[in-house]
């Protein structure tokens, strides 16, 4: 037979630290996001130059698309981490009130 140890407390604790990571994600991302997308060709009459704005442009909005994802996955563990927390805490107080 297998036992495992959980430590509500640190489970807690780690969730609250990935939480403010992604809060300064968000921060920084939030301010970013439209300097990267409106990239301005240098030259409105060179088409290399219009060409390349808009491939830049084009990553930026791929980019921006992709962290955005990041940050709602990131939403996810973090509550699924904090709720894991808070629920092995009832089970070992549950554990314990029937221990006596």
């Amino acid at each position: 037979m297998s036992f495992m140890t959980a430590a509500p407390v640190a489970i807690e604790g780690a969730s609250g630290v990935l939480a403010g990571i992604g809060g300064s994600v968000e921060g920084v991302t939030a301010g970013v996001a439209p300097l990267t997308s409106a990239v301005i060709p240098p030259s409105a009459t060179d088409p290399t130059a219009i060409l390349m704005a808009e491939m830049l442009n084009l990553h930026a909005g791929i980019a921006n698309a992709s962290l955005a994802v990041w940050m709602m996955e990131h939403s996810l563990y973090t509550t699924t981490l904090s709720t894991s927390g808070a629920s092995y805490a009832l089970a070992e107080a549950a554990n314990l009130a029937t221990l006596g």
